[in-house]
Protein backbone atom coordinates (compact mmCIF):
# COMPACT_ATOMS: atom_id res chain seq x y z
CA UNK A 1 0.00 0.00 0.00
CA UNK A 2 1.37 3.43 -0.57
CA UNK A 3 0.24 7.31 0.50
CA UNK A 4 0.49 10.23 -1.38
CA UNK A 5 2.59 13.47 0.29
CA UNK A 6 -0.65 14.75 1.82
CA UNK A 7 -1.72 11.76 2.91
CA UNK A 8 1.52 10.97 4.67
CA UNK A 9 1.28 14.65 6.20
CA UNK A 10 -2.30 13.87 7.32
CA UNK A 11 -1.00 11.34 9.56
CA UNK A 12 1.42 13.29 10.68
CA UNK A 13 -0.74 16.25 11.77
CA UNK A 14 -3.26 14.18 13.51
CA UNK A 15 -0.42 12.45 15.50
CA UNK A 16 0.89 15.85 16.19
CA UNK A 17 -2.18 17.10 17.22
CA UNK A 18 -2.25 13.73 19.66
CA UNK A 19 0.57 15.05 21.31
CA UNK A 20 3.10 12.67 19.84
CA UNK A 21 6.54 13.77 19.27
CA UNK A 22 8.22 13.78 15.72
CA UNK A 23 10.56 10.75 16.92
CA UNK A 24 7.27 8.76 17.93
CA UNK A 25 5.85 9.63 14.45
CA UNK A 26 8.74 8.76 12.40
CA UNK A 27 8.55 5.55 14.48
CA UNK A 28 5.06 4.42 13.69
CA UNK A 29 5.37 5.58 10.16
CA UNK A 30 8.82 3.34 9.51
CA UNK A 31 6.19 0.62 11.25
CA UNK A 32 3.33 0.99 8.73
CA UNK A 33 4.39 1.93 5.64
CA UNK A 34 8.13 0.51 5.81
CA UNK A 35 11.48 2.31 5.92
CA UNK A 36 12.09 2.73 2.47
CA UNK A 37 8.70 4.52 1.89
CA UNK A 38 8.51 6.11 4.91
CA UNK A 39 9.84 10.31 5.47
CA UNK A 40 12.85 11.13 6.93
CA UNK A 41 12.90 11.55 10.73
CA UNK A 42 14.25 15.31 9.62
CA UNK A 43 10.97 15.64 7.00
CA UNK A 44 8.48 14.90 10.27
CA UNK A 45 10.53 16.97 12.21
CA UNK A 46 9.79 19.66 9.75
CA UNK A 47 6.03 19.42 9.31
CA UNK A 48 5.85 18.32 13.11
CA UNK A 49 6.93 21.94 13.84
CA UNK A 50 4.50 23.80 11.33
CA UNK A 51 1.34 21.92 12.36
CA UNK A 52 2.38 22.59 15.83
CA UNK A 53 2.89 26.19 14.76
CA UNK A 54 -0.66 26.60 13.44
CA UNK A 55 -0.12 25.30 9.68
CA UNK A 56 -3.48 23.94 8.65
CA UNK A 57 -2.36 22.72 4.97
CA UNK A 58 -0.74 19.20 4.22
CA UNK A 59 0.00 20.03 0.77
CA UNK A 60 3.26 21.90 -0.36
CA UNK A 61 2.81 26.09 -0.66
CA UNK A 62 3.57 27.11 -4.42
CA UNK A 63 7.09 27.77 -5.38
CA UNK A 64 8.82 30.70 -6.80
CA UNK A 65 10.06 30.29 -10.20
CA UNK A 66 8.84 31.10 -14.21
CA UNK A 67 6.38 29.05 -15.40
CA UNK A 68 6.88 27.34 -18.99
CA UNK A 69 5.44 29.22 -21.26
CA UNK A 70 7.16 27.69 -24.72
CA UNK A 71 6.34 24.24 -24.33
CA UNK A 72 2.23 24.27 -23.82
CA UNK A 73 0.13 21.71 -25.07
CA UNK A 74 -0.63 24.52 -28.08
CA UNK A 75 2.34 24.77 -28.98
CA UNK A 76 3.30 21.01 -28.83
CA UNK A 77 -0.03 20.65 -31.27
CA UNK A 78 1.60 23.70 -33.62
CA UNK A 79 4.89 22.01 -33.87
CA UNK A 80 2.65 18.56 -34.62
CA UNK A 81 0.78 20.22 -37.91
CA UNK A 82 3.74 22.06 -39.10
CA UNK A 83 5.68 18.54 -39.51
CA UNK A 84 2.49 16.90 -40.91
CA UNK A 85 2.71 20.03 -43.50
CA UNK A 86 6.53 19.61 -44.30
CA UNK A 87 8.64 16.81 -42.61
CA UNK A 88 11.63 18.61 -44.07
CA UNK A 89 11.55 21.60 -41.73
CA UNK A 90 14.47 22.45 -39.42
CA UNK A 91 14.62 23.45 -35.89
CA UNK A 92 15.39 26.96 -36.64
CA UNK A 93 12.16 27.56 -39.48
CA UNK A 94 10.04 25.87 -36.76
CA UNK A 95 11.11 28.37 -34.22
CA UNK A 96 10.49 30.90 -36.55
CA UNK A 97 7.50 30.03 -37.13
CA UNK A 98 6.12 29.30 -34.07
CA UNK A 99 7.45 31.81 -32.31
CA UNK A 100 9.56 30.07 -29.62
CA UNK A 101 13.27 29.54 -29.16
CA UNK A 102 15.12 26.65 -30.88
CA UNK A 103 15.77 25.41 -27.81
CA UNK A 104 11.77 24.74 -27.11
CA UNK A 105 11.26 23.37 -30.19
CA UNK A 106 14.29 20.83 -30.18
CA UNK A 107 12.65 20.09 -26.58
CA UNK A 108 9.63 19.60 -28.26
CA UNK A 109 10.21 17.36 -31.55
CA UNK A 110 12.81 15.24 -29.33
CA UNK A 111 10.92 14.86 -25.56
CA UNK A 112 7.22 15.39 -26.31
CA UNK A 113 6.93 14.27 -29.97
CA UNK A 114 9.58 11.55 -29.41
CA UNK A 115 11.03 12.83 -33.19
CA UNK A 116 14.25 12.40 -34.83
CA UNK A 117 16.05 13.75 -37.67
CA UNK A 118 16.26 10.99 -40.27
CA UNK A 119 16.73 11.36 -44.54
CA UNK A 120 16.50 15.09 -43.83
CA UNK A 121 12.64 14.28 -42.50
CA UNK A 122 11.32 14.33 -39.07
CA UNK A 123 10.34 11.05 -38.23
CA UNK A 124 9.21 8.76 -35.25
CA UNK A 125 12.06 7.11 -33.39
Amino acid sequence: MSFTKEEVRTIIKFLVLLGKSASAIHAELAQVLGEESAPGLSTVKRWAVKFREGEAEVSDAPRSGRPRTATTDNNVVLVQELLAEDRHLTVQEISLEVGISEGSVWDILHNKLQKRKKCARWAPQ
